[in-house]
């Protein structure tokens, strides 16, 4: 069997007793609860470095807290869905070799805009202002080029 569907496959186990189990998944995997924090902390770091997240982030960490847990990961997921679908409609305008609406374009990117910035996606955010930017301009290849 292929290394790699192997892996997949072990996964799939692992992830199915825990479920089964409703132990953690990250218990199952051997993995401490202090080595795990340490390592989202790194990669919240390397995100902030890098300019992908922002202060934002930070903010919406602290409304986490013990009445509401999952706040962040509900938030985030919550954004991750209605992105997916911003995204797929401008694509969906992009495609379409007649289109010419870019006030609907505009509303799509104030959405997508509105909500990286209350969640702290600094980088989806910049783009955001870029693609808007070339839509106020009626520019098609450069709104083109910002979607790849």
């Amino acid at each position: 069997m292929d290394r790699k569907v192997r892996q997949h496959a072990e996964g799939d186990r692992v992830r199915a007793v825990a479920g089964k189990t409703g132990v953690p998944l990250w218990m199952l995997l051997g993995l401490g609860a202090n080595q795990l924090l340490a390592d989202m902390n790194r990669l919240l770091s390397l995100l902030f470095h890098q300019g992908v997240l922002d202060e934002q982030f930070l903010e919406l960490q602290q409304l986490q807290d013990e009445t509401s847990p999952n706040f962040v990961y509900d938030v985030v997921n919550i954004y991750f869905q209605e992105s997916e679908k911003l995204i797929r409609n401008l694509r969906g305008l992009l495609v379409d070799k007649e289109f010419s609406d870019y006030k609907k374009m505009g509303k799509h990117l104030n959405q997508l805009m509105g909500s990286s910035s209350s969640i702290g996606a600094k980088r989806v955010n910049n783009i955001c202002l870029a693609f808007r930017a070339a839509s106020e301009q009626n520019n098609r290849p450069a709104c083109v080029s910002l979607s790849l």
